[in-house]
């Protein structure tokens, strides 16, 4: 939660909702962000120094993450540009082979 909006990933619909809920009696839908059709986004944790959030996927869909920006004033949702991963804004990949502290292991998919 960000002050009165509550934000909440959505697998099915390939998206995070922002809802103001500033009147818990009438919520209402202030912003989408749509992620690409490969990636269901499932969790969501907030940086508690700054206005990013870590967009993860559903369980055996982790291939990278989605680092975000929350505007406090609109509600809005953005792609960090500081990270770029396999052509998209705001992606970490995990795909790459090596890593500053050494080789990442992904276990195969089966």
């Amino acid at each position: 939660m960000f002050g009165h909006y509550w934000i909440n990933p959505v697998g099915k619909l390939h998206s995070v909702v922002v809802l103001d809920i500033a009147n818990p009696s009438s919520s209402r839908e202030v912003f989408r962000l749509t992620t690409p059709s490969t990636f269901n986004p499932h969790w969501l944790a907030r940086d508690p120094t700054s206005n990013r959030l870590i967009l993860g996927a559903a369980l055996d869909g982790e291939e990278g993450y989605f680092m975000l920006r929350f505007d406090d004033q609109t509600g809005a949702l953005a792609f960090d540009p500081a990270f770029r991963g396999d052509g998209q804004s705001g992606y970490i990949s995990l795909k790459q082979a090596t890593w500053p502290h050494g080789a990442l292991f992904l276990p195969a998919k089966q």
